[in-house]
């Protein structure tokens, strides 16, 4: 299931729990305005003047003339106040049309305006005061513009106002205690602006608000307490303020709840048990601040949850069994904070759930083999715990499943064949734990894989040639284990591959002219075996980083002319590193010592260029010589090949950037 965030103006309008109603009359509006006719529906219909025989209907007809007069100087008011000359849509405005032909007015009956739609039209400056004014106004629509300054607090006189929309424009100041006067309001929409100051404890006058959202401004403060009293309330969107103190118990009164986003301020205290109440509520975003405690049992009761966020806050104790009756759950994330104990076996019970992030917290004990019965899962993060035991194989029943991390724990055993059965699978990271045994030759079923990583393990014998059948596969990481034998040829097959990582290990043999050729490879390292043979006289042209020090690796040093980092320090060399004439200022090179036959080592002194080097490592190469470093650690150098690796891949796909939807 993918989320996006609100971003288009309908689909922002659609937030409110009346976006249905509003969508029919943005619709309606065009049609007006493309042809210039008469409205048949009573909010947009209009009578230029009324004509009757009764002297008290007359007077009536002249009052409503005098209040649509009114509303025409406010609307003028308000063109010239805002750039009018300047606005994308301004047909009709300051002529004497009537007022429903002109863009985005719509008016009742009698003429008075009562619906004010400016979306997105290049508005500048404050908003007028006068539009206070306009008395039978009902809905209200200026987001997407430039207006700057305050909120007036003239807005509050407005009592027919159901929709009051003034989000993504750069107003500032306070939020004006009066519109807690709008008895009327629906829904209060001013998100995404400079507004600071507190939200008005007021607000929770409005009964009959069903949307709530001031999200994306610089509120501080702390959340009213009287928000609680909105019995219509649907939606309250507080994210992305400067907001303190405690969640109000309170907000456990608002009975038609269904989405509570407070996530990105600085809230503290623990998560209030009385938010089990909210019986209606579907989302649940506290993630991003500083909340601390145990995570409620009652969340348990919201058996309507479709997302619970809580992650990047301090939360501790265990994660409450409870949490396994939220059966419409579809994403559950947990990550980064301070959580403990086991994985209750309970998460096995949430059977649409599609993400379940974990990570970044002290949980251990085993994987519970109950979350193979999770067969919507698509996302499944362990990682960064301490985890102990087998990899259960019931994750291989997991035919949905797309990223499964379980990497950076201390989970032991072999690596299950079964995961050789997940069709979907992207990405396998399992390294950095305890694993042993082979690597599965069943990996190589699993068709869509892009990386596999099970480096800093246990892992024995040989390489499998069936991963040579994984076609999209771009990262292969394998270092950091007791591997031996040859490099598989079958790698060669790999046309997508980026990455081929082998260090550490004890492969032997020559490295396969296949694997040399692959097209796309760009990072080749190989350190720390017992390859022996020449050094690869040809390689892929997409090359630019080769190491293979401390091999046994024999014969001359070709010329890589696009290979930017070089490392084949101890092996049996001999002669030097070819040059180019001109100066590659990106290169890095490493080359001393090379390995004696009888246990010594020594230097490549043998040519000119590299006694050059010899006599000043630090200094800059002589005329058409190449800057080389000479130093005999490698540490640093791999230090940072991992950075760049890792770099080259999170930007490539974002696998360690964006693990997560929410």
């Amino acid at each position: 299931m993918k989320h996006a965030p609100f971003d288009f103006d309908l689909t922002a309008i659609l937030r409110s729990s009346h976006g249905f109603v509003i969508s029919v009359w943005v619709i309606a509006l065009a049609v007006v305005s493309a042809c210039a006719e008469p409205p048949t529906a009573p909010q947009f219909a209009v009578s230029p003047g009324v004509t009757t025989d009764s002297t008290a209907n007359s007077s009536t007809a002249a009052n409503v003339r005098a209040d649509a007069a009114s509303d025409r100087a406010v609307l003028n008011a308000l063109y010239q106040r805002t750039g009018g000359s300047n606005w994308n849509q301004k047909s009709n405005w300051g002529s004497d049309q009537p007022l429903f032909r002109w863009h985005g007015v719509g008016t009742d009956t009698k003429g008075r305006v009562t619906q004010l739609f400016l979306t997105y039209n290049n508005l500048t400056g404050a908003i007028p005061a006068e539009l206070g004014q306009l008395t039978e106004l009902e809905s209200l629509y200026l987001y997407g513009n430039n207006l700057t300054g305050a909120i007036p607090a003239e807005l509050g006189q407005l009592t027919e106002l159901k929709w009051l929309y003034l989000y993504r424009n750069g107003l500032t100041g306070t939020i004006p205690a009066e519109l807690g006067q709008l008895t009327k309001l629906e829904s209060l929409a001013l998100w995404d602006n400079g507004l600071t100051g507190t939200i008005p404890a007021e607000l929770g006058q409005l009964t009959k608000l069903r949307s709530l959202d001031v999200s994306g401004n610089g509120l501080t403060g702390t959340i009213p307490a009287e928000l609680g009293n909105l019995p219509e309330l649907e939606s309250l969107y507080l994210y992305r303020n400067n907001l303190t103190g405690a969640i109000p118990a309170e907000l456990g009164n608002l009975s038609e709840l269904e989405s509570l986003y407070l996530y990105r301020n600085s809230l503290t205290g623990a998560i209030p048990a009385e938010l089990g109440q909210l019986t209606e509520l579907e989302r649940l975003y506290l993630y991003g601040n500083s909340l601390t405690g145990a995570i409620p049992a009652e969340l348990g009761q919201l058996t309507e949850l479709e997302l619970l966020i809580l992650y990047g806050n301090n939360l501790t104790g265990a994660i409450p069994a409870e949490l396994g009756q939220l059966t419409e759950l579809e994403s559950l994330n947990l990550r980064n904070n301070n959580l403990a104990g086991a994985i209750p076996a309970e998460l096995g019970q949430l059977t649409k759930l599609e993400s379940l992030y974990l990570y970044g917290n002290n949980l251990t004990g085993a994987i519970p083999a109950e979350l193979g019965q999770l067969t919507e899962l698509e996302r499944l993060y362990l990682y960064g715990n301490n985890l102990t035991g087998a990899i259960p194989v019931e994750l291989g029943q997991l035919t949905e499943l797309e990223w499964l991390f379980l990497y950076g724990n201390d989970l032991t055993g072999t690596i299950p064949a079964e995961l050789g059965n997940l069709p979907e699978l992207e990405r396998l990271l399992l390294h950095d734990n305890g694993l042993t045994g082979a690597i599965p030759a069943e990996l190589g079923q699993l068709a869509e894989l892009v990386s596999l990583d099970v480096s800093g393990n246990g892992l024995t014998g040989a390489i499998p040639a069936e991963l040579g059948q994984l076609a999209e596969l771009e990262w292969l990481f394998l270092y950091g284990n007791d591997l031996t034998d040859a490099i598989p040829a079958e790698l060669g097959q790999l046309a997508e591959l980026r990455a081929l990582w082998l260090e550490s290990n004890n492969l032997t043999g020559p490295i396969p002219q296949s694997v040399q050729a692959l097209p796309k490879l760009e990072y080749f390292l190989a350190d720390d075996n017992a390859l022996s043979g020449p050094l690869p006289s040809a390689l892929s042209p997409s090359l630019r980083h080769l190491t293979l020090a401390d091999n046994e690796l024999t014969g001359p040093i070709p010329y890589y002319r696009r290979v930017g980092t070089l490392d084949v320090r101890g092996n049996y060399l001999t002669g030097c590193i070819p040059y180019p004439r001109q100066v590659w200022s990106r290169a890095s090179f490493r080359f001393n010592p090379q390995r004696e036959p009888n246990g010594g080592t020594r230097r490549l002194g043998d040519c000119a260029v590299q006694a050059a080097m010899s006599s000043q490592v630090q200094g800059a190469a002589g005329p058409g010589e190449h800057r080389a470093v000479a130093d005999l650690d490698g540490n640093g150098l791999r230090d940072n090949l991992r950075r760049m690796v890792e770099e080259s891949w999170e930007h490539h796909d974002g696998t360690r950037q964006r693990t997560e939807r929410h």
